[in-house]
């Protein structure tokens, strides 16, 4: 059973890590473990925040200070961790699949349940960071669209 999100879940889990941090501990290790990337993600956005130093980052993700530099940097140009780029092509991390196809399925589409369908393997977290990211970038995905629907009008029908 899925709990929609409520400010008191939030609360209540601050309030077992202040009186039994070693219970959050293990609470956290199985939200790391079923979304590795998850953490990597938080560490980012905190020193975007603010909130943590780039050395801290480096700790908490056992990697050195340039390769947090690195992705906070990556971070600030996509807006969202999940998003990579690929010979200049914005893509999602978790599956591979270029943002534009993303923004151009639901496009066609028109809602976020039809492109779930048609994207059955990937999160809808992951889908709606590629719509938001193409909603930043309207330009860029507009003409990765148009290069690709040129080329596929271009090719010849292999129907007779």
């Amino acid at each position: 059973m899925a709990l929609p999100f409520e400010s008191w879940q939030i609360e209540q889990l601050t309030k077992i890590g202040s009186q039994s941090p070693e219970r959050l501990t293990e609470l956290l290790d199985v939200l790391w473990a079923r979304y590795p990337a998850l953490l990597e993600e938080l560490v980012i956005r905190a020193i975007a925040d603010n909130q943590l130093t780039i050395q801290r980052g480096a700790e908490v993700l056992a990697i050195s200070d340039q390769s947090v530099e690195e992705k906070l940097e990556h971070f600030m140009h996509s807006g969202d961790h999940r998003i990579d780029f690929d010979n200049g092509v914005a893509k999602l991390m978790s599956c591979n699949v270029a943002v534009w196809e993303v923004a151009r399925e639901f496009q066609s589409q028109g809602s976020i349940e039809a492109l779930v369908a048609s994207f059955p393997g990937i999160p809808v977290s992951d889908l709606k960071a590629a719509l938001r990211y193409a909603s930043g970038h309207p330009v860029e995905i507009s003409d990765a669209i148009s290069r690709f629907e040129l080329a596929y009008d271009k090719k010849p029908s292999l129907l007779v």
